[in-house]
């Protein structure tokens, strides 16, 4: 994303918090190489999608830097930890 690539990536990732389906990303079905090859072919084929969701990639890896993660991980972590 902070490269201006929309992600094409499944629910089991751990990447829902960031990546919203057709607008930033595309999230497919897990083991589904069908599903995969139709999103690559879809972005391939619609530069202007291409580009829209580079924008949004793009914005969207500015917006959450690996600091931000770290904070996440920790708070889950404590609030596991704690009940």
């Amino acid at each position: 994303m902070a490269g201006g690539l929309p992600v094409i990536t499944t629910s089991n990732a751990g990447a829902l918090d960031l990546i919203v389906h057709g607008q930033n990303g595309l999230i497919v079905l897990i083991l589904d190489a069908d599903a995969l090859a139709e999103a690559m072919t879809r972005l391939a084929e619609d530069p202007e999608e291409l580009h829209r969701m580079r924008l949004q990639a793009f914005d969207a890896a500015r917006r959450w830097q690996w600091r931000d993660f770290r904070v996440a991980l920790v708070e889950a972590l404590e609030a596991n930890l704690h009940g």
